[in-house]
């Protein structure tokens, strides 16, 4: 059988973390709405983050054309990850033979893949995909600035770098908006070993698809094709947030328990809610936790407060008496249903650790922030929020105290400033809705890509013209 009469059986591989596996199932759904058969792969810890019975991978399944396999990398899938290093460099050395076991299974189960694509945390997958003779691209899951930052910086010393930076369509980056990964100050060895990795490996992939939208990081993407052809069909997010309340969206049930956040919220004034979420691994330390509670507490705002406890504990670390005193005006949660929350009419602002993920989200759904990033590309999206967007404030982590907390939410939803960042957020919905929308920027990007999965031709060149190359 020739290979443009067989079924596309795309796989994607993603590292089994949530700010990974979000975005890879949000991309899945979208090209199985097109037809085309769409495997999720990742190592075997991320079966407890994708399926909550964990009992078999083909329980999750989007309108049958999704399934979920896992691979080994080495590491007992039910203990948690400690260090990022060496989970990193357990996953290179095991995860190759692993997944390639896994494709040759899936063959002989009459399910051929026959496109791969990998995110940045599995450059070794182009490697597999380039040996078994099938096309790959990669799938960069953070913004375009963070993609051409990570290809500077990892070109020359990091500890000689010059400060601040310049990159197109950006303010200067100085030391507080670097990715924490790859900045001159990072402990992290393996992380920009990998980076350079994948950079070195872009030849053999088709093409970069990213994260973002052309009309958000429009500068940013000129740059970024100059590594590569890049085309961007994000932002890969529910897209109840981006004006489709019928589309279909994966089974929340196995992922989460019921919560009374929409109920709590339909009680409020429009307008008038701050709701405080730091992401899924961030934990604050005991200060900071009771600093960040009593400015809420002294704000006189409604919240609603997403506190995880620290691992291997059911404690919050909120102070004593803080939930007597705040009761009637907030409520603090482990959970609560963050695309709902941000589409709801209470809302002020978001609170956020500006993961790409929730900075997308925001960014869709029209909601001013208060910018609090705590590692990784954390910061440059608090910078590109804050500084470009012009949606929100920044609250700098070594400055959380009560004061500055009452004063970042006071600054975000009240006075002449707050009503321009509520302008500003309202623009970058529209922009994002309209790069979805029949022929908006994303959805023909994503039907190239598409057409780039049915045709299987050459790999492509990158563009050259824009200084980059050399």
């Amino acid at each position: 059988m020739e290979m443009g009469s067989e079924t596309k059986h795309v796989m994607l591989v993603c590292y089994a973390a949530q700010g990974h596996i979000n975005p890879v199932l949000q991309f899945a759904g979208r090209l199985a709405s097109r037809g085309i058969s769409i495997t999720v792969a990742t190592a075997a810890i991320g079966r407890q983050r994708i399926l909550k019975d964990g009992d078999k991978a083909t329980a999750f399944e989007a309108d049958g054309n999704i399934k979920f396999e896992f691979f080994s990398d080495g590491s007992d899938p039910l203990m948690p990850i400690k260090d990022l290093d060496d989970c990193l460099g357990r996953l290179e050395r095991e995860g190759p033979e692993s997944l390639a076991g896994l494709v040759e299974d899936l063959r002989v189960q009459g399910r051929k893949v026959t496109y791969m694509v990998t995110t940045p945390f599995t450059p070794w997958v182009i490697d597999l995909a380039k040996g078994l003779g099938v096309p790959c691209s990669l799938l960069w899951i953070q913004c375009c600035a963070v993609y051409g930052y990570y290809y500077r910086v990892l070109h020359r010393n990091r500890a000689e770098m010059e400060v601040p930076l310049t990159f197109p369509g950006l303010p200067h980056l100085k030391p507080e908006d670097f990715p924490t990964l790859a900045s001159p100050s990072s402990t992290y060895n393996r992380f920009p070993l990998l980076l350079t990795q994948l950079y070195e490996k872009l030849g053999d992939v088709k093409m970069v698809l990213g994260n973002s939208f052309n009309e958000l990081e429009p500068e940013e993407i000129w740059f970024a094709e100059g590594l590569h052809l890049m085309k961007l069909v994000g932002p890969l997010i529910p897209q109840a947030l981006l004006g489709c309340p019928t589309a279909p969206r994966l089974r929340k049930d196995m992922w989460v328990a019921p919560s009374n956040c929409l109920s709590w919220l339909d009680s409020k004034p429009e307008g008038s809610v701050v709701y405080v979420s730091l992401g899924s691994v961030s934990v604050l330390p005991p200060k900071q936790t009771e600093e960040m509670a009593w400015g809420l507490k002294i704000s006189r705002r409604a919240f609603i407060w997403v506190v995880k406890p620290p691992e291997n504990s059911s404690e919050t670390g909120l102070p004593e008496g803080f939930l007597e005193g705040v009761e009637g005006q907030g409520i603090v949660v482990p959970w609560c249903p963050q695309v709902e929350v941000l589409s709801h009419p209470s809302l002020a602002c978001f609170l956020t650790h500006c993961g790409w993920n929730s900075t997308l989200e925001t960014v869709a759904a029209g909601v001013p922030v208060i910018a609090f990033p705590q590692w990784t590309d954390q910061p440059t999206n608090a910078m590109f929020l804050v500084d470009v967007l012009r949606v929100g404030v920044r609250l700098k982590v070594d400055l959380v105290t009560r004061d500055e907390v009452e004063r970042c939410i006071a600054e975000v939803t009240d006075g002449e400033k707050a009503t321009e960042m509520k302008k500003a957020a309202a623009r970058c919905k529209e922009m994002a809705r309209a790069s979805v929308a029949k022929c908006g920027s994303s959805e023909r990007n994503m039907q190239a890509f598409v057409d780039d999965i049915m045709d299987n031709g050459p790999i492509h060149e990158p563009k050259p013209g824009n200084g980059v190359l050399c």
